[in-house]
């Protein structure tokens, strides 16, 4: 059940997503936390930089959990979890073959939630106060995997989480194939609404799926124009690009090259000074989960 705010108040939270899964992803996002409009991180536990990570936000009151069923290092030991992982170590599947099998239901729904459960224990055992949970690629908005996630959220008492359901209308044909991704995302959101249970909420807008790691300036000031009373999620990816961590960080070329390069932009739209006069100007109150 979502919290209701004044409709004429407008409040949003700032969240970048993967810390802690490259030092050079770290350190951009540390430096929106402090100088930028960032107000909220999530955690990447199989991160490559995970150890230097939990060190920043230890004891803090802006970390949530990244769930990540692809593309990190899993947390749960091998034979745990045979169907999560591609065979290079314990590296977790790229989303496209996670896709292929959870479909074809050779992904064991048990090891998910061992999966899932290992990772928030990782960080409580790191001392990481949980503020929320969302998931690497959105994928925990696929039912099956939702309603594991609220069984971990009840028993870790972990009470926010991210809907990434925004508006099918707002199209962006500059990016046609994340727009498609949206609209299954949010097609898949709609159906877990009903899922949800009274004590568990989460943020009344969210904006930016269409442009998940493409924030300019000038598309951050759209958004923030576009903006409805009540509590508004932007995702961000800042990142200082560099590709060897990159690559040691994802294990394949698809980040690199399409996504974690443009992530010195979303650096920029948090740090931008027209950003910040923007939101001060229009009376939009910076907020994070805890905040909920």
């Amino acid at each position: 059940m979502t919290k209701k705010f004044n409709t004429r108040s407008k409040k949003l939270i700032v969240n970048a997503d993967e810390i802690g899964s490259a030092r050079c992803v770290t350190d951009a996002i540390w430096e929106c936390l402090n100088k930028g409009v960032v107000t909220s991180t999530t955690i990447v536990t199989g991160g490559m930089d995970f150890d230097n990570a939990a060190s920043l936000v230890k004891g803090k009151d802006f970390c949530g959990l990244h769930f990540s069923l692809v593309d990190f290092i899993s947390v749960s030991p091998k034979h745990k979890i045979p169907s999560l992982l591609s065979g290079e170590g314990k590296r977790l599947y790229p989303l496209k073959e996670f896709l292929k099998r959870y479909f074809s239901n050779r992904i064991s729904v048990k090891e998910i939630k061992i999966e899932l459960e290992n990772q928030i224990v990782k960080c409580l055992d790191n001392k990481i106060n949980l503020t929320h949970v969302d998931g690497h690629c959105n994928l925990h908005v696929l039912p099956k995997i939702f309603k594991i996630v609220l069984e971990l959220m009840e028993k870790y008492k972990i009470r926010k989480f991210r809907y990434p359901r925004e508006s099918f209308f707002n199209i962006d044909l500059g990016q046609p194939i994340q727009y498609l991704i949206k609209l299954a995302i949010g097609l898949n959101a709609s159906v877990i609404k009903k899922m949800v249970p009274a004590g568990i909420t989460h943020p009344d807008h969210f904006i930016g799926l269409a442009n998940s790691g493409y924030v300019t300036e000038d598309i951050m000031l759209k958004f923030l124009k576009g903006m409805y009373g009540g509590v508004t999620e932007i995702p961000v990816h800042p990142a200082n690009f560099n590709k060897e961590q990159i690559d040691e960080a994802f294990g394949h070329t698809y980040y690199p090259t399409h996504f974690f390069q443009t992530g010195s932009r979303d650096k920029d739209a948090m740090l931008s000074e027209r950003v910040k006069r923007f939101i001060r100007d229009n009376g939009i109150a910076l907020s994070s989960y805890k905040g909920l």
